[in-house]
Order: structure tokens, then sequence, then C-alpha cells
């Protein structure tokens, strides 16, 4: 993933509205004999359509805006240029971001925001700062890069800068010569899957290559610098089989549908020795990038969901270790046996929250005048992590759906404690926490919990496509259901001594 995050970094970067004149510096400064992209960002303006941006949330797939945006604020600078420089080996990644230094620049700060992003520390070149990714050898090849001798004029990368400095996303690629040279002797001829014939087809049709891009309406503009009329035509004729065959090789069906789809959508036109190619916008094909990032982000979704629910699991069961009974104990209850808060707030120690669970007054309702004000302060644990568009609608703040079922002969519905002793049907066929819909969510301090209709007891459930959903059972194990088991056996798996035999 560091490496899908470094490429995006790489690429998807916005103009901003800076002077040529500081563009020259930075490329002066930077730019050497091995940059092969060079851009620019206004992080202002990294924003993605509120559809897609929806999908993304905070998933990995979004971790590139993320951390443009948290950057570009630790650097003080809403401008970053990115240089990316020919990998000397495979495990190299020579990135560096460029940023104008700021006058206020507190440098302590700085260093300590980068580490939380997994940026190296800055150094100051004149009047800019340059960090890299953790990970990257920029720091190995520092002394070359800055070496005065390797300071040459890129005409071709800074042309192919300007070529689309209207849009707001704004690539140039510029492949060094030498580069070009050495893929010709080793590969004079293009692998069959991108579709044969001799590499002078990609290495004479493309000197160099600018990309611009609108984030928010997806509008894509892409111009290709051949070295001669006839090497541009020959690529263009060659550019659509090219793109489809690259596109093939991806692993992931859905995203290679929908990319095919895309491709469709674009327009190819040769002007003497350029190609240019462009697309009017694709606002139709939002629902579908959505549909696609949603499908890719489901299996990341589930992961960070069922990691989560066992650390849960386990969490109670050190509760229920230290106490010997489950949560909440004794001391956690009134003279009724009713406890104010939820089970949730007393596993807090067990789920490195301590700090947290100091702040609650124990003897209080949950909604009391000083404990309704930690609300807000829910651990990301209780957060589901649904990454899908067709929730009922937005969860709200300080609200979960990991429940427990509660009633009749559940393990957290009684006026007394439990004891794990007394799951007299199995702790491996008795489910301890759930996931619901989230129209049924609860403050996750509230001792609210999963009330069950015995005649319709999934009704509340979080089915997913499959109609399966989460479900932690007694012995710490987490595990999917289906949605569709019989009423009498969902009930009897709620349930901790129905002392009938369980078939599911």
């Amino acid at each position: 993933m560091k490496r899908f995050t470094l490429a995006i970094l790489a690429v998807l970067v916005l103009c901003a509205p800076s002077s040529a004149q500081e563009e020259l510096n930075v490329a002066k400064q930077f730019v050497n004999a091995t940059t092969i992209v060079f851009a620019r960002v206004d992080t202002k303006q990294l924003k993605l359509p509120e559809t897609l941006s929806k999908v993304l949330g905070n998933s990995q797939l979004a971790t590139p805006f993320n951390e443009l945006q948290s950057l570009s604020k630790a650097m003080g600078s809403d401008t970053i240029y990115i240089v990316v420089d020919v990998p000397f080996s495979s495990a190299s990644v020579p990135v560096r971001l460029i940023a104008k230094k700021s006058s206020g620049l507190d440098l302590a700060a700085l260093k300590e925001k980068l580490g939380k992003l997994s940026f190296s520390e800055p150094s100051i070149e004149g009047d800019y700062l340059c960090v890299a990714p953790l990970g990257s050898t920029i720091d190995s090849n520092k002394v070359a890069i800055q070496d005065g001798t390797l300071s040459v004029s890129r005409p071709e990368l800074m042309a192919a800068f300007q070529s689309v400095k209207n849009l707001p996303v704004q690539i140039a690629i510029d492949p060094p010569e030498y580069l070009w040279s050495t893929f010709r002797d080793l590969m004079p001829t293009l692998p069959a899957k991108l579709g044969g014939g001799p590499s002078s087809i990609l290495t004479e049709g493309l000197q160099w290559a600018s990309i611009g891009f609108d984030p928010a309406s997806l509008r894509i503009e892409s111009i290709v610098q051949g070295k001669t009329n006839e090497s541009a035509s020959a690529l263009a004729d060659r550019l659509p089989n090219l793109l489809t065959s690259i596109v093939g090789e991806l692993p992931l069906p859905k995203a290679k549908e929908t990319l095919q789809a895309l491709l469709k959508l674009t327009r190819t036109e040769v002007k003497g020795s350029q190609i240019t190619i462009a697309s009017n916008g694709l606002p139709n094909a939002i629902p579908l990038l959505a549909s696609t990032f949603d499908g890719l982000l489901a299996p990341m979704a589930a992961q960070v969901k069922s990691n989560r629910l066992k650390q849960l699991a386990l969490s109670i069961h050190n509760y229920e270790s230290a106490f010997r009974v489950l949560p909440p104990a004794k001391e956690g209850r009134n003279a009724e046996g009713k406890y104010q808060l939820s089970w949730r707030v007393h596993i807090l120690p067990f789920i490195d929250e301590g700090e947290l669970y100091s702040k609650f007054h124990l003897q209080e309702p949950w909604d009391s005048e000083h404990n309704i004000k930690l609300l807000d302060k829910m651990p990301n644990i209780f957060s589901s992590y649904t990454s899908k568009l067709t929730d009922p609608k937005e969860m709200k703040p300080g609200h979960t759906v990991f429940l427990a079922p509660i009633g009749d002969d559940t393990l957290f519905g009684g006026q007394k404690p439990i004891k794990f002793s007394e799951v007299s049907d199995g702790l491996s066929n008795t489910i301890m926490i759930l996931e619901v819909k989230p129209e049924r969510s609860v403050p996750w301090t509230s001792p609210d919990d999963y009330v069950f209709d015995v005649t319709k007891p999934a009704d509340g459930l979080a089915l997913d496509a499959s109609g399966n959903f989460f479900a932690v059972l007694g012995d710490g194990s987490v595990q999917t259901l289906s949605g569709s088991l019989p009423a009498k056996t969902l009930v009897h798996l709620f349930q901790k001594s129905d002392g009938n035999a369980i078939k599911w």
C-alpha cells in the first residue's frame, strides 16, 4: 500500500495559481538529469466529487489526498511541488515534496507532524522546505541530487508542465533520453500483451507527456509529444489497444471493467507531432467509480471491522478474568442491579483507554450533565468502518452499531452480572456482540443495546450483500452468520441457557 500511496502522490497533484517564476526557481533548484516527473499541488483544491469522497472516507485509498492536505498544513504552504527521479534500484523511491518556507515556521512542531505522517525530517534548502516519504532512499542520494554538476536545463519537462496549466491537476512526465535508450536496448520489441512491434513505437512516440485533471468533474486532458509527426501517428494508432491491454492486466475485475468503460468516454486526436487525449467531463461515470471504490473497499472494511470486534471480545474476556463477571460488575450497578453506563464504558481500561475511563462519573447516568460531554470521545474501536453508500442515513456522532443482544436470559440483559461459567448452552453457541443497522445505533455510553423481536430477531441486524451479519460469540471468535437463520435459532443464539441443541 505504501508504493500505491507514493504512486498516487506523484500523479494526483493540483495546479496552484503561483507565478511562472516560482516554478522556474523550484525547477532550477530541484530538477536534475534523472527527474522523470515534475508536478505542483494546491491542496485547497484537492477535492473529489462528494459521492466518491463519501465512499473513500478515511480509507487507505484516500490516504494520498489526506496526507497531502495534512502535509501542506504542517509545512505552512498551500502549494506543494513534487519531484520524482528515476529509481537507482527496485528498492529506491526517490520522491521529494517541496514547499516555500513560511516566515512563521515552527520547525519543532513540523518535525513532530511529519513523523506522524511517515515523512522524513525537513531539510531547509534556500527558500524552500524539502521532505521525502519514509522508506524512500532520497537521503542516500541527497548529495548527488544537490550536486551542482547535476543542475541541468529541462525545457521539454517545463513545456509539458505548462501545456495543461488551465486545469486544476497538473502533471509533467519527461523520461530522460538515457532511460529510453536503455529501454530500447533491453526491449527492442514490445511484449505481446502490449501489442508487439518495435519498441520505437513507444520511445519515439512519447518524448514527453502532460496530464491535466479536474477532480470535481472528472474532466481529463492529456498531451503526448512525439518525436515526429509519423511517430505520433504510429503511437496514436496503437494507443487504444495499448491502453486496453494494460487495463486488461489488472487483477481486479471490477476495476478493470470500470477503466475499460472510462476509456470509451475519451477521444484521441493527432495534431502534427502531438496526441491529444481528452474527455468532456465524466459526471455519468461518478456512480460507476463510486461503485468500484465501494467494491474495492468492502474487503478492507470487513477486515478492519473483524479486527475491532476481536479486540472487543478480548477486552470483555479480560474484564471477566479480572472481575469474575461480565461488565459491568456490581460496583457499576445501582441497588436494583441496573447500570447507567454501557458495558462499552466499563471495558475502556482493557482497550488502552484508561484515561478516558477515569473521566466518567460511574454512579451517574450516561446523559448526566457531566457524562454527556464525553459522548463525542468515542474510541474508533466502536466504529463499524463501513464504506457503503446504501446506509439509510448518516451515523449520528458518538453512536455505535456494535451492540449486545439484551432481553431474557442474554449475557448482558440481566439484573445481576453474569459469569461465563453460567452459559450452559456453550460459549461458542451464544452471541455476545453483533452489528446492527445504522438506524438502530445507540449512543456508545448508553446502556441501551439490541432489543430484539423474538418473532423477527434479524430485523435490526446489519446484513451485507450476501445476507450475513457480523457476530462475536462468547468464546471470542468473530463469525459471519446468515440473517436468514430461523427466528428460533437466532433467539437461541442470543440466549445463554436455552437448553436446546442448536444447529446453524
